[in-house]
């Protein structure tokens, strides 16, 4: 029977960019359009080297003549060397060998393959073109309908907290009023990444993105809520303060890599390292621009103003001798830091 095997180019990840099937020796390997395996790699001769087979039946790749030579991938190298160039390399099942800057894979053809991931959308569009298939992301898992339910219920939620913010009598048209601005707002909002993902993938996928937006906006919510009842349980700590800043910053990007998640086909881990760097660059300009604002010299205090409808128990008190103790002390520096003015 023919010998024959099945050339894998990698990519720097390790994942296989393509794959070649070899059942004719000698086979060269190279940049050139005539050779079998063809390589895109400038570091690569258009003759660079050879696949043979030997008198006893195994497969060697060769040497031939390249400028930059052949080397054993995954061999221990010191570093900032170069890998060692080798005159041949014995080719067994899953023997990787380096040409120029490209890693190659040599696999049995019988070598077995992950089993097929079920198809639950077409990819054709009407015109017969292929559609560009987004990356997969649990917010896609969501029908229709329970997308649609997540944001009916997040237009509930924003009426109900805007009912209770009110310190004075509302009406249901205007508590109703603002949580639909709200809910227009992330609509404009979904609206634009669902046409990047109907450029991009062909769907809009605008009520799964409206979705995602709503459940953002809910958590930001919860956020806010918890940081304003912390400052008030607790108003000599960092915490109220921290909290919204890195809950914010894990929430913003978690939301953009969704969005990029939908509308486009982008790895993993490249759409969460793009969405971390949009929202630090963010925050990186937030702060510049507040920190160029600043006022040493203003004379407004800054104290926490949240005010909660709890009971007596609740509440962080002191005794009476106790603050009229730091109230003396209090004026006593006052007193002593006006003497020193004088």
């Amino acid at each position: 029977m023919a010998r024959v095997t099945i050339v894998e180019v990698l990519d720097a990840r390790g994942a296989v960019r393509s794959r070649t099937r070899l059942d004719a020796f000698p086979a060269t390997i190279g940049r050139a359009y005539s050779a079998d395996v063809i390589l895109d790699d400038p570091y690569v001769c258009p003759r660079h080297a050879r696949v043979v087979l030997t008198e006893s039946g195994d497969l060697v790749a060769e040497d031939a003549g390249s400028v930059n030579g052949v080397s054993e991938h995954g061999a221990p190298v010191q570093r900032g060397a170069q890998p060692a160039r080798v005159a041949s390399v014995l080719l067994r099942p899953g023997a990787e060998i380096r040409v120029g800057r490209t890693v190659l894979r040599f696999c049995d053809p019988d070598q077995p393959v992950a089993p097929a991931l079920p198809d639950t959308a077409s990819d054709v569009v009407g015109d017969g073109a292929i559609r560009i298939m987004p990356a997969r992301h649990p917010i896609t898992a969501l029908p229709p309908r329970a997308a649609l339910l997540v944001c009916v219920a997040t237009l509930g939620v924003f009426a109900l907290n805007a009912f209770l913010g009110s310190y004075t009598r509302v009406t249901e048209a205007k508590v109703v009023s603002e949580a639909l601005l709200i809910l227009a707002g992330l609509a404009i909002w979904a609206s634009g990444w669902a046409v990047a993902s109907r450029i991009v993938s062909h769907r809009s996928s605008f009520i799964h993105h409206l979705a995602l937006a709503c459940s953002a906006a809910v958590v930001a919510l919860a956020l806010g809520l918890a940081s304003q009842w912390l400052s008030f349980f607790f108003p000599a700590s960092a915490v109220h303060d921290v909290l919204p800043v890195l809950g914010g910053l894990a929430l913003a990007t978690a939301a953009l890599a969704g969005h990029l998640a939908l509308a486009s086909p982008m790895p993993h881990r490249r759409r969460w390292r793009a969405a971390l760097a949009v929202t630090g660059t963010v925050v990186a300009l937030i702060a510049l621009a507040a920190y160029a604002d600043r006022d040493e010299s203003t004379t407004a205090m800054s104290y926490p103003s949240s005010l909660k409808p709890l009971g007596p128990r609740w509440l962080q008190t002191m005794p009476v001798a106790e603050f009229t103790r730091r109230a003396s002390d209090l004026r006593a520096q006052v007193d002593s830091l006006a003497a020193e003015e004088q």
